[in-house]
């Protein structure tokens, strides 16, 4: 189990997102479970919140919102485009060929439970990481891989309105309030409880979608001894032995 996360951003500076209840209703109108029993035959964990479960101060209690058609059907008629609805564009980085199964179904699912026409468009992967920074997209897919074990490195990082690596340009002050007091908490407990009240209000306002948590599935044969397999960092491989009596 790898100690990342994969999610769908919203440009909460760009219409129709700087509305809440259109990035709310097309978080309800995806079954991610159906995705990965469908797509990934199970192979892969539904995100639940962002922070996975290997994270130090991991709180199984937090989810983001799940799966409603009929409740996201009604949050997208009382926002503020529910009668004029712009195009939207979902970025991905990659080169040339079909977007990935899992977007197409998502367009699917947001264009038959919303009536939303979602365009996918692919950008090749250097160009993507730079316009990514200048804030352009709408809408993109985007993932992150912990640098270190620890809440800070994924909700300050990707969430304080402070950071470069905002790229969704997210702003709650609540959530800047909460995220700057527990850089200098030194109480283990009391710092957790910061991130995870932090957590919470960013899934509420649905700044991104969080797709899944993903597994790494690796196939080592029974001779191999020691094998390494860890959560985050490059795994070292100095310790791995050969059986030759193995079979």
């Amino acid at each position: 189990n790898e100690m990342a996360v994969y999610y769908i951003a919203f440009n909460v500076k760009k219409a129709p997102f700087d509305d809440p209840l259109v990035r709310q209703a097309m978080a309800m109108a995806i079954d991610f479970d159906n995705i990965n029993k469908v797509l990934y035959f199970d192979s892969q964990r539904v995100a639940k919140g962002i922070l996975p479960p290997e994270m130090p101060g991991f709180d199984k209690s937090i989810t983001g919102y799940k799966y409603d058609p009929q409740k996201a059907k009604d949050l997208l008629s009382q926002s503020r485009y529910a009668k004029n609805m712009p195009r939207i564009v979902l970025t991905y980085g990659g080169g040339s060929g079909d977007a990935p199964d899992s977007l197409t179904a998502m367009q699917s699912a947001w264009k038959d439970v919303l009536g939303i026409q979602v365009d996918l468009q692919a950008s090749d992967y250097s160009a993507y990481l730079r316009e990514l920074r200048r804030g352009t997209f709408q809408m993109f897919d985007a993932g992150w891989i912990a640098d270190y074990p620890d809440p800070e490195d994924f909700l300050d990082k990707l969430f304080s309105s402070d950071s470069l690596q905002n790229e969704q340009g997210y702003q709650n002050n609540d959530v800047d309030a909460l995220l700057k007091q527990a850089r200098s908490e030194s109480d283990k407990e009391k710092r957790f409880d910061l991130y995870h009240q932090a957590e919470r209000k960013i899934l509420d306002d649905a700044a991104i979608i969080p797709t899944f948590w993903p597994v790494i599935h690796t196939l080592v044969k029974p001779c191999v001894k020691n094998y390494p397999q860890t959560s985050m960092t490059v795994p070292k491989y100095r310790y791995i032995e050969i059986d030759p009596n193995a079979r």
